[in-house]
């Protein structure tokens, strides 16, 4: 076996190295800019708010001679009221099946 001599000097470096890496990191004072993910969450959820879901308690009937689909929800649709005469869209599974018709719809019964 041989002897390992370590001097003062290793020591006192090493000590040292041990200190510095040990020591914690500074705080950073808060970022002062845009809050960009509050704002993408806040703007999530106001959408799912305004897009509501709902779920079909049968098969949609297409009526050829109105030109007109009918579809029935398990619960009563939410009261949409189109501000400005924008359109309300209804989608199917990411596909825009047409506009609703705020006046026939009523209830549980959804008129495209």
């Amino acid at each position: 076996m041989s002897a390992v001599s370590v001097s003062r000097d290793d020591v006192a470096a090493s000590e040292t190295a041990d200190a510095v890496t040990s020591a914690t990191e500074p705080e950073r004072p808060p970022h002062r800019g845009f809050p960009v993910t509050d704002f993408w969450q806040g703007t999530i959820l106001v959408e799912e708010e305004i897009s509501p879901e709902v779920t079909l308690a049968s098969e949609p009937r297409y009526d050829d001679e109105e030109r007109t689909l009918y579809l029935v929800a398990e619960e009563n649709v939410p009261d949409v009221d189109p501000s400005d005469g924008q359109a309300v869209g209804v989608k199917w599974n990411g596909y825009k099946l047409g506009d609703l018709d705020t006046e026939r719809t009523q209830g549980t019964a959804v008129v495209v």
